[in-house]
């Protein structure tokens, strides 16, 4: 069997197999009136503890855990901004590779490629999303079904949903970009709408905010911005009581994120309710922020043929709807800008560096990476010191 990773990285004191265990947990200097967790309870037999200790199931165990990881420690902040860091430049080299002509699984390869070769990211934390053309409006594209197998064609907006793992912590950037690097009006207009949506959530993230509310900032400023190129016409505060910005926008503004790239924690005992109208019922938490959480700020902008349809045919909805551009864009596909913060005493942290104005020529020249996974692997013993218990 080959080593296990005990305490190098991953602080575990011991692993043992239930059949090695024997008698008591007494060799482990468990003091007496100790409860012991255990993940599975079968794999541990009452018989196996101590006079005084006490069993507790994977029920006990589950909700402790879950509500320690929605905080991060310095430790797993240091990670999860390698991570991205990695993940941002692998983004770059990505723009700075694609040709008109290319396959979207090509681009995924640049990807990949970079995140391992550069930062020592053997793995992704999910199934890498490069949409092309309508593919775009595709929420989860890249699947078995839709593996990234369309040509790239001259003019194609892209979407790239892409996110390095580095020592089991999540990165989840989206970038999205005209393919030949020149912006058409149209692409131009749902870009900036989707960047000032996230413009606008990023500059009022802080402690004691709720996500909810930057749920429908977000909309807000997206529906006003639509309404300002011609897509939408009536008034924004209607609009939203119709449920509009669901049409174009059919998930939650983002997530928790740290070991899962949709982090647990969202909805613990305790926690406010999910909640029930359009779009804010996509939301993976409702919760009030705290200072070091972590979450992805991700406004997107789809025209997706189905909600089209629906809102047309919608007597409330429909009248927003402006018909001759809502049909002019059909084909667009859509536009998401994915960026992963760290709540801070006084606002955010951005941990994604990747460009986001459109002078792409310029700002696309990135791709060095200053720190290197061995010099993080090497950061993360120094912090561990000799107790190793910089995690709690």
């Amino acid at each position: 069997m080959p080593q296990l990773p005990t305490s190098e990285l991953y602080i575990v004191d011991v692993i043992i197999h239930p059949s090695n265990m024997g008698g008591s947990m007494l060799p482990f200097n468990l003091r007496r009136d100790h409860n012991l967790y255990v993940a599975v309870l079968i794999h541990i037999p009452e018989h196996y503890c101590s006079s005084g200790e006490r069993l507790l199931g994977p029920q006990v165990m589950r909700k402790r855990h879950l509500k320690s990881r929605l905080i991060k420690t310095p430790l797993e902040i240091d990670v999860l901004r390698y991570a991205n860091k990695i993940s941002s430049d692998a983004h770059i080299q990505v723009m700075r590779k694609i040709r008109p002509g290319m396959m979207e699984y090509q681009c995924e390869s640049v990807f990949l490629n970079y995140c391992y070769t550069v930062g020592g990211c053997r793995h992704v934390a999910y199934t890498c999303i490069c949409g092309s053309g309508d593919n775009g409006s595709i929420l989860h594209y890249g699947h078995a079904g839709a593996p990234n197998n369309k040509p790239i064609n001259h003019g194609d907006m892209c979407l790239f949903d892409m996110g390095a793992s580095y020592c089991g912590y999540a990165s989840d950037i989206t970038c999205s970009f005209p393919a030949n690097g020149k912006f058409t009006p149209d692409q131009r207009n749902i870009y900036n709408a989707v960047l000032n949506a996230n413009t606008a959530v990023m500059e009022a993230v802080k402690p004691g905010v709720s996500w909810v509310e930057m749920h429908k900032l977000s909309n807000m400023v997206m529906l006003e911005e639509l309404r300002g190129h011609g897509v939408l016409q009536g008034d924004v505060k209607e609009m939203l009581k119709a449920g509009l910005a669901a049409v174009f926008q059919p998930h939650g503004l983002g997530h928790l994120m740290g070991l899962d790239v949709h982090d647990v924690g969202g909805y613990l005992a305790g926690a406010p309710e999910r909640p029930t109208e359009p779009g804010l019922s996509k939301l993976r938490t409702a919760r009030v922020l705290e200072e070091g959480m972590v979450l992805t700020i991700e406004p997107g902008c789809y025209f997706i043929d189905s909600q089209l349809d629906a809102a047309l045919a919608d007597p409330v909805q429909s009248k927003f709807l402006v018909r001759e551009e809502i049909e002019r864009l059909r084909n667009f596909g859509g536009v998401r800008i994915e960026d992963d913060i760290l709540v801070t005493a006084t606002g955010c942290e951005n941990l994604t560096k990747v460009p986001r104005n459109m002078c792409w020529g310029s700002d696309w020249g990135g791709g060095s990476t200053s720190i290197r996974s061995s010099e993080v692997g090497a950061r993360l013993k120094k912090r561990l010191g000799a107790t190793g218990r910089e995690w709690s």
